[in-house]
């Protein structure tokens, strides 16, 4: 079924009904089967991001990726976009969404990583579950300097705890 579906795409009408798609609508199951099937849609995802910067449909195609350049890029993007110290809760949402994923691409994100640490309770307990999964060889100096803060400055007992088990290990 897969080859016959991938026969399917292949073939450059649907192939490019499908692209067209992608460019002019919100279609996310465009987007979804044009991923799929290799094509690189980052930077269609990208220029939706600009209009719709929380969409986290969008954030999951290219997490999904797996390509740390572009995975780099969406970091830099929610950097610019939105303020870790201040924010609401759709916001607060696709930070965590971006940050928990961060557990599976060591060394990647750190900046992001660290204005969590520097953030709220909520914020430096997310990060700190993505730095766990990391070898400590991968943590840059100013990651390591913001985990031994909140091991030191968390008002959360679990969470100076929890700082100080990955600073130990």
């Amino acid at each position: 079924v897969n080859a016959a579906i991938q026969d399917i795409f292949a073939s450059q009408p649907l192939k490019e009904e499908a692209l067209e798609a992608i460019h002019n609508e919100d279609d996310e199951a465009a987007l979804e089967v044009a991923a799929y099937y290799g094509e690189d849609v980052t930077t269609v995802v990208f220029e939706k991001l600009q209009r719709k910067p929380l969409h986290l449909h969008y954030y999951a195609v290219i997490l999904n990726s797996e390509k740390v350049e572009h995975i780099e890029r969406l970091v830099e993007f929610v950097l610019q976009t939105i303020d870790v110290k201040t924010t609401n809760e759709e916001e607060k949402h696709a930070i965590r969404f971006v940050v928990t994923n961060l557990q599976d691409f060591e060394g990647v994100g750190q900046q992001l990583l660290a204005a969590c640490l520097q953030g709220n309770e909520e914020m430096q307990y997310y990060a700190l579950m993505a730095i766990e999964e990391w070898s400590k060889e991968a943590l840059t100096l100013e990651l390591l300097q913001a985990v031994k803060s909140v091991a030191t400055n968390s008002t959360i007992k679990e969470i100076r705890q929890y700082a100080k088990q990955i600073l130990e290990k």
